[in-house]
Formats: C-alpha cells, sequence, structure tokens
C-alpha cells in the first residue's frame, strides 16, 4: 500500500473594505431599498393622508346638507365642528409626529450602512485572525499525527503488511 500524504497550503483572502460611501450606493440592495420605499413608505402615508381629508370633506358636506340633504340649524353645524376638530387636531399631530419619525428614519438609514460595513469588515478580520490561530494550535497536533503515520507506513511496508 502507497501512502499518499498531501500538502495544503491556506492563503487567507484579501477582502477590500468599502469605506466611501458611493460603494455601498452602487449595491443591489440598495439600489432595491431606493424603488420599494416609495410603495412601502410615501404610498401608504399619502394614502391615509387622504383618507384623513376625503372623511373631514364628507363629514362636513353631511353636516352643512348638499343639495338634497337635511338642512341642520347654525348651532347644530356649530357643535358638530367643535366634535370634530379634537379629531382632525388629533390626526394632524399624529401625521406630524409620523412624518417626523419618517425623516428621523430616512436620517439614520444613511448612516447605517457605512457602520455595519465597518462592523462587517471587522468581524471578517477576527475570524481570520481566529482561524489563523486556530491552525497555527492545530498544526504540532497534526505534525505529530503525520509522523506517526509515516512511521506506521514504514514499518507496514518494511515488514510486509497492510495498514488498513
Amino acid at each position: 500500500m502507497v501512502n499518499h500524504l498531501t500538502h495544503v497550503k491556506i492563503l487567507i483572502m484579501d477582502t477590500k473594505m468599502i469605506t466611501n460611501q458611493s460603494d455601498w450606493q452602487n449595491r443591489e440592495s440598495f439600489r432595491q431599498h431606493k424603488k420599494q420605499q416609495g410603495w412601502q413608505i410615501l404610498f401608504p402615508v399619502g394614502l391615509g393622508i387622504g383618507i384623513i381629508l376625503i372623511l373631514a370633506v364628507l363629514i362636513v358636506l353631511a353636516a352643512g346638507g348638499g343639495d338634497g340633504a337635511l338642512k341642520t340649524s347654525g348651532w347644530a353645524d356649530a357643535s358638530l365642528i367643535w366634535l370634530i376638530l379634537p379629531i382632525l387636531v388629533f390626526a394632524i399631530v399624529i401625521t406630524v409626529i409620523l412624518l417626523a419619525l419618517i425623516f428621523l428614519l430616512a436620517q439614520v438609514m444613511k448612516i447605517i450602512p457605512s457602520y455595519t460595513t465597518l462592523l462587517q469588515n471587522y468581524g471578517l478580520i477576527i475570524s481570520k485572525k481566529a482561524k489563523l490561530g486556530s491552525d497555527k494550535l492545530v498544526a504540532p497536533f497534526i505534525a505529530i499525527k503525520c509522523v506517526n503515520a509515516r512511521v506506521v507506513a514504514f514499518f507496514a511496508g518494511l515488514f510486509g503488511r497492510s495498514t488498513q
């Protein structure tokens, strides 16, 4: 039985660290985010504002009476306005808060990719150093096993025995 030893040299890959903002803006995931931003953020907010405005107009038309609608007195109109006004103010406050949160989130989204890329690069460096350290730690044990296998193969070949 011929013993074939294979020597393998492991090279650590060099990765390019992304440092400027234009590199991550050219990525496919960033372009996909920009496309989906309108449908997932702007459209629902606009739709909500539109529904609130349409409901407000319908309520005012119903209260004030249209062409064939029931006519109400001035006091009833005034009381209805005082009932609707807090709801509209609350809706406007909620809308302003949502718009502010969307604006702040957009600002944070501009900052996050550069830091996550930096963290990812540090993670790659740490994993490569850990792999290199573990390879150095295991190397003496592998060398001992190789020497042992050579000695066993030598004596097996010398005495004509099979190692399997």
